[in-house]
């Protein structure tokens, strides 16, 4: 059995006379990045459109699944405003992130002007349909440019409104950053 000495400089309750080593939280490696990757701010001036379920069709020959035609230009679209603001060198993020998105929608025509400051677009397409899309549309694509290298495993913090352009045109607000656990010493 080894002995263990005491140390009275140690605070309360911490284990004393201890030679092991610290050990490492499992999610250390999140916490320590050797350089911190760029924070992705994108204002995107384009009518809001929700992400449609995938259609199939069975046309001269076997099924053959697609995508709806106004969601497929909406992503392409979408591309196309990053592809401007970020540049053609643009070197795909990737790591643990954190995307925040703003889905500004045009206010109805038929919505009294006394209504406006208060309202919210508690309303179909849902919400998840429009973040489907910017997620889809800002993914690394086929012709190899895109903001975020795969969606799917590296978005870890998702935070998303649905909200009428107030004073502003209709689009998307979106930022993306590289996410930071913090973890107390």
């Amino acid at each position: 059995m080894s002995k263990v000495t005491l140390d009275p400089k140690a605070p309360e309750g911490a284990a004393r006379g201890s030679t092991a080593p610290k050990r490492r939280p499992a999610y250390a490696h999140l916490c320590a990045s050797s350089e911190p990757e760029p924070r992705v701010v994108l204002h995107i001036p384009e009518v809001p459109v929700a992400k449609a379920r995938p259609r199939m069709s069975r046309y001269r020959g076997p099924q053959r699944v697609y995508t709806p035609l106004p969601t497929a230009r909406a992503e392409q679209r979408i591309r196309e405003h990053a592809r401007a603001q970020l540049g053609e060198g643009w070197v795909p993020l990737s790591g643990p992130l954190s995307i925040s998105v703003t889905v500004l929608r045009p206010l109805p025509k038929e919505m009294p002007k006394r209504l406006w400051a208060t309202a919210v677009p508690a309303c179909r397409p849902d919400l998840t349909n429009y973040l489907k899309l910017i997620e889809d549309a800002l993914t690394l694509g086929p012709d190899g440019w895109g903001v975020v290298r795969d969606d799917a495993q590296f978005v870890a913090i998702i935070n998303a409104k649905k909200l009428y352009a107030l004073g502003c045109e209709p689009g998307w607000e979106v930022v993306i950053e590289p996410f930071t656990l913090e973890v107390p010493t």
